[in-house]
């Protein structure tokens, strides 16, 4: 029952033009501009999912935005700033030191963290303690104690491995 709207990606990442935009804003003295450029070729540019945000703004109470260092939520951000809850899925890395992050943290009408740590990260980075802010959490409940034997019988694992929650990306 709920609508599902899907949008084209206009221009898909040139990973190097993006590790280029990167050595710069993040290993030299750089402009707004700069930085502006970087979130573009990070992608994903959706110039209509940013309009339709725009538009739809004014109909709804909330715009839930993650992962702000990507084109799409902190264009989203700007495009409905009374409306738009963020959830910044920040992690102490370069990205988010970008000066570009804190007038859109700052004009939120809401922010989600992940954790007591990024909370603490964001707002003293980016001044953003006024904006009302919750701790929602995505974490992993970690047991005690563990036996690796079941798994390893289980899955053939005879030789020493390493297990990896997460995306593969080169950055990860």
């Amino acid at each position: 029952g709920i609508a599902v709207e899907r949008f084209t990606v206009a221009r898909e990442r040139d990973p190097r033009d993006f590790a280029r935009r990167s050595s710069l804003v993040f290993e030299e003295p750089h402009s707004i501009a700069d930085e502006l450029a970087w979130l573009d070729s990070q992608g994903p540019v959706s110039p209509a999912l940013v309009a339709r945000v725009r538009h739809v703004a004014r109909e709804v109470d909330f715009v839930v935005l993650f992962s702000l260092r990507y084109h799409t939520a902190w264009h989203g951000a700007r495009a409905a700033p009374g409306n738009a809850v963020l959830v910044p899925t920040t992690e102490r890395d370069p990205a988010v030191g970008l000066e570009i992050l804190g007038p859109v943290l700052r004009g939120a009408r809401g922010i989600m963290y992940n954790s007591p740590e990024e909370r603490a990260l964001i707002e003293a980075l980016h001044h953003n303690a006024r904006v009302p802010g919750i701790t929602v959490g995505v974490g992993s409940q970690i047991p005690a104690t563990t036996d690796p034997a079941p798994a390893a019988v289980k899955f053939g694992l005879d030789h020493p491995y390493v297990v990896y929650v997460g995306r593969i990306d080169v950055n990860k």
